[in-house]
């Protein structure tokens, strides 16, 4: 029996794999821009799942683009690419991150240097098709700061969206009040790199949360670090708490570092850095602070502590 395990991004595709008896990736097949007249695949980012494993979403360079997923293989069946300016209404143009609500109804999608906002999208129940709904822009309804969006987070409940941007002039994180109703936001608040004590935001990249939604971890690539906050579940507020840099304190792998995630425990952070080619892990003790313990680089192991 053979079960789904994910998908590879390229920069003009998508790589689909599934695990075989012996636990063996076995490639499964692949998407391409321009194949079959589909498009919006140009500069890909990585995917976001519906909660019902029925569809996927893409944001990339050239538009959104939305699949179905087949339960049984993992085969995607393209289904349609939402244009600037056409069928996606505004706001498609170097998509980046894309999270869709934990009810399924509502997909959120973050658009770097060309848009710099974020664009709020129905999801038809039965389809999965993305309806564009509504804008928010760097510089209107009093949101600043929001320079190239690149990644982004929201918590469990469905109740904040947290957009990192990575440009100079946002170095930043910004957060948003959802609707739950109407899938709609309202600017909540933000940090900002260098200001109100607040370090290690230039060139953040990825954001993720605590399974607890109490705490925040941000990995910025032109500081080579990655920033911890706690975080308030009722509000949504972020409090800068620390940060880990490469170099200091016997810390490594953190050179260029884009990714951040969360084992679903919570007990262990990863990070992902470009040019160390290295991933590197930390433990994360009971108020939310990483430890660095070591990491996997290519060609070689690195332990720490």
């Amino acid at each position: 029996m053979r079960k789904v395990l994910g998908m590879a991004i390229c920069l003009w595709g998508i790589s689909m794999s599934v695990v075989g008896q012996s636990n063996s990736l076995i490639w499964n097949g692949s998407v391409r821009n321009y194949d079959k007249g589909r498009t919006g695949l140009n500069l890909v980012q990585p995917p976001a799942f519906s909660p019902d494993g029925k569809n996927v979403y893409i944001g990339a360079y050239d538009g959104f683009t939305w699949f179905t997923v087949n339960a049984n293989t993992g085969q995607l069946t393209w289904e349609g690419t939402l244009v600037d300016g056409g069928n996606g209404g505004d706001g498609v143009s170097d998509g980046h991150a894309v999270i869709v609500s934990p009810d399924g109804k509502y997909v959120y999608m973050a658009a770097g240097y060309m848009e710099n906002c974020v664009t709020v999208y129905e999801r038809k129940a039965g389809t999965g098709e993305p309806v564009y709904k509504a804008i928010y822009r760097d510089g209107t309804q009093g949101i600043s700061n929001m320079k190239y969006p690149y990644g982004c987070a929201m918590d469990k409940n469905g109740d904040f969206l947290y957009i990192v941007s990575k440009d100079y002039d946002g170095n930043s994180i910004v957060w948003f009040k959802v609707d739950k109703t109407t899938g709609l936001l309202t600017y909540a608040g933000k940090l900002v790199d260098d200001k109100d004590g607040v370090d290690g935001l230039k060139g953040a990249a990825q954001i993720c949360l605590s399974p607890n939604g109490l705490h925040a971890y941000v990995a910025a690539f032109a500081e080579n670090a990655v920033t911890w906050y706690d975080r308030n579940p009722n509000t949504g507020a972020l409090t800068w708490k620390g940060m880990l840099t490469d170099g200091k304190n016997g810390v490594d792998g953190l050179e260029k570092v884009y990714w951040v995630e969360m084992h679903p425990s919570g007990k262990f952070l990863y990070t992902g850095a470009q040019d160390e080619s290295a991933v590197a892990w930390f433990p994360i003790d009971g108020q939310g602070e990483p430890e660095y313990k070591g990491m996997v680089k290519d060609w070689d192991i690195v332990t720490g502590k």
